[in-house]
């Protein structure tokens, strides 16, 4: 089930659940997604963002879906930025449509 929007966590505090759900220190994490502890820190606490290619592999670290994770932290991979812009009023009606329900 989703959650409402208004309930869904900022980015950081669910990127800290998610690694400590997965046993990582901010240490070992930073290190496998190549970021210094100091800007995950930083991410978690909501006043970074990471790059495109430091959330690919961070979705790949903790095995989430990488579509899922870039709007989780707000951002578009480069393939949705691709078709939304391909037809943007499609994809505005579209969302609109959604956040109506």
């Amino acid at each position: 089930a989703r959650e409402p929007i208004d309930k869904a966590p900022d980015f950081g505090p669910w990127l800290k659940d998610q690694r400590s759900a997965r046993g990582f220190s901010q240490q070992e994490l930073a290190r496998r997604i190549g970021v210094s502890p100091s800007l995950l820190s930083r991410v978690e606490s909501g006043s970074k963002s990471l790059a495109p290619e430091v959330l690919e592999q961070l979705a790949r670290v903790i095995g989430c879906d990488e579509d899922k994770l870039f709007v989780r932290s707000g951002q578009l991979s480069e393939k949705w930025l691709r078709l939304v812009r391909r037809d943007p009023e499609g994809f505005l009606d579209w969302a609109r449509r959604r956040a109506e329900v």
